[in-house]
C-alpha cells in the first residue's frame, strides 16, 4: 500500500461505526492498531457449494495449492513439500511465480500446473495446502473443504481459526509444515 492509501484507510476506519473482518487474525491487528474492540465484528465468508463440490479423485495422492507462488504465500515450503511427496504424490498448482527468486525456485521443483479452473482442481484433490506467512483469511480453504479436500494451513492464515476446529493437527507452523503434512 502506498502512503496515500494508508492515510485514506486510516481516515475511513476512524469514521466507521463498525469494522467487519473475516478472521480473528485481522481483528487482532485492527485492535492492536487502536480500533475499539467493541466495534470489530468477525464474520467468515461463505462458499458457493454448487460450484465447489467433491469430484473423482485419482489413485495417486494429489495436493492442491492456489495462489501466487511467492515467499509470503510459502512457495519455499510448498517446494519442500512437493519434493517430499514425489513420486508417490504430486502438488498441483494454480498460480505462478512473481519474482526472479520464486521463478528459479519453482523451475527446479516437481510442481505441476493445473490446466483447468480452481473448482475442478479442488474437486480432484485429496488435500489443499496454504503455508502462507500472512493471509487475512484464505477463502480457498473453505472452497477446498466444500470440495472435500482436507485443508492444511499455517497459523498465520486467517482461516486457521476454522481449520483448527476440525482438527488442530491441520494447522502446522511453517518451520515444520512440509515434514508434518
Amino acid at each position: 500500500m502506498s502512503g496515500r492509501e494508508v492515510r485514506l484507510l486510516e481516515r475511513e476506519l476512524a469514521r466507521a461505526d463498525l469494522a467487519r473482518v473475516e478472521s480473528p487474525i485481522v481483528a487482532e491487528e485492527l485492535i492492536k492498531e487502536g480500533f475499539p474492540p467493541d466495534r470489530v465484528v468477525t464474520a467468515s465468508p461463505g462458499v458457493d457449494v454448487e460450484r465447489f463440490a467433491p469430484g473423482a479423485r485419482p489413485d495417486r495422492l494429489r495436493v492442491a495449492f492456489v495462489g501466487v507462488l511467492s515467499l509470503w504465500k510459502g512457495v519455499d515450503v510448498l517446494v519442500r513439500l512437493a519434493r517430499k511427496l514425489a513420486p508417490a504424490g504430486e502438488v498441483v498448482v494454480v498460480g505462478g511465480p512473481v519474482c526472479p527468486w520464486s521463478r528459479r525456485l519453482v523451475s527446479e521443483a516437481p510442481l505441476r500446473q493445473h490446466p483447468g479452473d480452481i473448482p475442478s482442481l479442488l474437486a480432484s484433490s485429496h488435500a489443499l495446502v496454504l503455508p502462507s506467512a500472512t493471509d487475512g483469511f484464505g477463502l480457498v480453504v473453505l472452497e477446498a473443504m466444500a470440495a472435500g479436500a482436507v485443508p492444511f494451513v499455517s497459523p498465520e492464515v486467517g482461516a486457521a481459526a476454522i481449520v483448527r476446529r476440525l482438527d488442530p493437527r491441520l494447522v502446522q507452523p511453517r518451520s515444520e509444515f512440509a515434514e508434518v503434512v
